[in-house]
């Protein structure tokens, strides 16, 4: 009598970590189409203006380029990460965009999810599984957060944040630099 082996079920990965930003988001805006009001993301020594000013977007625009971003981005960082790390990492990056645009800019307000977000694609690149796609995704990152980090050098560009969107890319791989080495000593 020989034994079968079971195949193991494998279950679909959900990022519901994105998921849940995504909607969140969607319905804060809803609660507020025309854009919350500036004077709620000012104050960044509170957790939920913190909080507020990432899910907050000031134009439909704003909001849509910042969601296509995340579902591009974000599950694949959410997968290779796992949940809890990838929930950390983007709250780290967001926090490390409002703060650092809060240095250069303390009495400027910044809404939206872009800080967090260039922390996920900063990221995306070290989680890619096979060279190609790393180099391809390195190439394509590098660029727009090069692009980013000169215009955040010649100054204020309009209402975009650059400097908070070279802050949370740097926020972002710090965390997953932190990732790197916890995996490294527990090996």
């Amino acid at each position: 009598m020989t034994k079968s082996k079971a195949t193991p079920v494998t279950r679909p990965f959900l990022p519901w970590v994105t998921f849940s930003i995504f909607l969140i988001t969607l319905l804060c805006y809803a609660g507020h189409p025309e854009g919350w009001p500036f004077e709620f993301a000012l104050l960044r020594i509170h957790p939920w203006t913190l909080i507020g000013s990432l899910v907050s977007h000031s134009s439909l625009p704003h909001l849509m380029g910042n969601m296509l971003y995340l579902i591009l981005f974000g599950p694949v960082v959410e997968k290779r990460l796992g949940t809890a790390r990838y929930a950390a990492l983007y709250l780290c990056a967001g926090i490390a965009s409002i703060w650092g645009f809060g240095v250069f800019y303390p009495t400027d307000s910044l809404v939206g999810a872009s800080g967090a977000i260039s922390g996920l694609i900063a990221v995306y690149p070290f989680v890619q599984t096979n060279w190609i796609s790393r180099l391809i995704a390195g190439v394509c990152a590098g660029y727009l957060l090069f692009g980013e980090f000169t215009q955040a050098l010649q100054g204020p560009f309009g209402r975009v944040a650059n400097l908070g969107h070279v802050a949370g890319a740097v926020g972002g791989l710090l965390m997953f630099c932190y990732y790197r080495a916890l995996h490294a000593r527990t090996r």
